[in-house]
């Protein structure tokens, strides 16, 4: 108890020193992402055309945009030769902090972020699209964003879990982009071959029929991925030499 309380302190903190940035910066871009979906959505639910483009769009809106929200100042900056890492999470260090109260603050900011901002975007593309509307009830709207929300929770929680640091130079770089787009790319061309149509569009349909199938399932994955990258920033601040 103590530790998530230390860890609810340390997030408190990030959020009020930008709060201003976030306040700004979340009701604009999502508006301007709203609007990208709600001009495309007709062709997309009724054509299926632009699909690949869609889903592309939509998971990187899920997955990064809640990731540059952040204040530079929090995010994994040079600290000496080719390490980098988040300033304020090494500072934190210096402290009578337990680790498992620094790795699960980052993880809760970041989870405000994420969960904030795609609330947003999805509540103004809900209002901004009347295809959409046509098609999708307001209950069945709210189990498609929770679960997606979720989601982005369980495959947006790398970023924040890469404040503990890491050597990066351009072979790593490269070598490191390389292998998760490509990755990446094949997972997103198999399920486009499977489903023969857009992951969105398909997911809206399991959704729908399975809804409480498809929220556990989310809400298993973000527990599963919350864990592991709490005891993984855990474990590198033990064993990382930072000076």
């Amino acid at each position: 108890m103590n530790t998530w309380k230390s860890a609810t302190r340390l997030s408190l903190m990030e959020l009020k020193a930008s709060w201003l940035q976030l306040l700004l910066f979340i009701p604009f871009f999502s508006f301007l992402y709203s609007l990208f979906f709600a001009a495309t959505m007709e062709n997309y639910l009724f054509d299926q055309q632009g699909y690949i483009v869609f889903d592309f769009v939509f998971l990187g809106i899920i997955l990064l945009v809640p990731v540059w929200y952040r204040s530079k100042f929090f995010q994994i900056q040079k600290v000496h030769g080719e390490f980098w890492a988040s300033p304020p999470l090494i500072m934190q260090m210096q402290l009578p902090i337990n680790e498992k109260a620094i790795a699960r603050a980052g993880l809760l900011t970041y989870g405000f972020i994420s969960v904030t901002s795609n609330i947003v975007v999805f509540v103004l593309t809900y209002s901004l699209s009347a295809a959409l509307r046509s098609v999708v009830q307001p209950l069945d709207m709210f189990m498609f964003a929770l679960t997606w929300i979720l989601l982005g929770l369980a495959l947006g929680l790398i970023f924040p879990a890469s404040d503990v640091g890491d050597t990066i130079n351009k072979t790593t770089v490269t070598r490191g982009f390389v292998m998760l787009f490509g990755i990446f790319i094949i997972f997103m061309i198999g399920l486009f071959m499977i489903l023969d149509g857009g992951i969105i569009y398909a997911s809206m349909i399991f959704i729908k029929n399975y809804p409480i199938i498809a929220i556990l399932i989310s809400l298993l994955l973000a527990f599963i991925s919350s864990r592991y990258w709490t005891n993984y920033m855990v474990k590198h601040m033990r064993t990382v030499d930072y000076f």
